[in-house]
């Protein structure tokens, strides 16, 4: 709880502003005046400063390798529809529909029983 006019609310919604360092002084003031009445938003401001002091500490890391190419390559790729794909079983309702179109009952054991209906069907 603070006494300053800004709400914890407030100062969330200027937190990125404040540690870019792109406020202007009223609004810095009131931030400021803010994180020292509030303890919860100081150490919020406090641990995010004590990640970006540990971040800049880290190596730069460089992949042995351009993997642009590989990622270039799969966005690229073609799109197969799956009605495309004659192998595709879509299950739907309990039964299962064949890319052709024609119903296999469940209590179909085998898939022969179903081929012959369209066997049958298509005669």
């Amino acid at each position: 709880m603070t006494t300053s006019k800004m709400t914890c609310e407030a100062f969330d919604a200027a937190l990125s502003d404040y540690l870019e360092g792109t406020l202007d002084d009223s609004a810095r003031a009131s931030v400021e005046r803010h994180l020292s009445e509030c303890l919860r938003c100081s150490a919020l401001v406090r641990d995010l400063e004590n990640i970006r002091k540990n971040a800049s500490m880290l190596p730069d890391l460089v992949p042995s390798r351009d993997l642009w190419q590989g990622i270039e390559a799969r966005i690229a790729a073609p799109v197969i529809p799956l009605a495309a794909r004659p192998d595709r079983i879509a299950r739907q309702s309990g039964a299962i529909w064949h890319h052709n179109g024609f119903r296999c009952r469940p209590e179909h054991n085998r898939v022969s029983k179903c081929r012959r209906r369209q066997r049958a069907a298509q005669r």
